[in-house]
């Protein structure tokens, strides 16, 4: 199983790069394996301080490159945050459908944790899940929406290739940037809306936090 995780600040990033220089190569899996990948798209932004200054054409470009990264690395199954239905923000277009497009991916589901305004302006962005895995019951909690809460996750039920009759959950989440207290109520209620399931979980996002 693969999991990649998206530092959130310059700091974090130059830190990670430096401890990843340090381990020893990623060994291929001996056995049967589900490769999985989880990106914060961050809009599509990119570099930029924020998407609203970006050209549709750029933001294209960047959610291009992203696709290039995904097509290369082939996960099963991609985990997305920070990503955007149509946005007056960011294009105006829907960026998780672009990413299935360009990526090779026909399973994508997309939920919804930011439907708010700026006047006529509309704002859609959310977690979302890519796959080359069919996607059994999608579905989707926001968690308590404030003018700064917008995070939540996104959950599917897939059945790898390499695990026949197995069923897997798998999670994409968001949790808060800012106060501990939140992310621990938000992982309350992942708990609580899994708690009843017997299938194996995977919770895949970014946390906001260290280990």
């Amino acid at each position: 199983m693969t999991i990649t995780f998206f530092g959130r600040a310059a700091r974090e990033r130059r830190r990670r790069r430096q401890a990843a220089s340090e381990e020893p190569p990623a060994v291929a899996p001996s056995g049967p394996s589900l490769k999985l990948l989880t990106l914060n798209v961050a809009h599509a932004r990119r570099h930029a301080q924020h998407q609203a200054l970006l050209k549709t054409p750029t933001l294209r470009r960047n959610l291009e490159a992203i696709a290039e990264v995904l097509a290369r690395e082939a996960p099963e199954v991609v985990a997305l945050q920070e990503a955007d239905g149509p946005s007056a923000w960011s294009g105006g277009f829907d960026h998780v459908e672009t990413l299935a497009r360009l990526a090779g991916f026909p399973h994508a589901f997309r939920g919804e944790h930011n439907p708010f305004s700026l006047g006529r302006l509309d704002l859609s962005s959310g977690t979302a899940l890519l796959s080359r895995l069919p996607l059994a019951e999608p579905r989707s909690l926001a968690f308590s929406q404030t003018w700064r809460d917008t995070k939540g996750f996104v959950a599917a039920t897939v059945t790898p290739t390499a695990f026949p009759g197995i069923e897997l959950d798998v999670v994409s989440i968001h949790l808060d940037f800012l106060a501990e207290r939140i992310r621990r109520r938000q992982v309350d209620q992942l708990i609580e809306r899994f708690s009843g399931s017997r299938r194996p979980l995977v919770v895949l996002g970014d946390f906001n936090c260290e280990w």
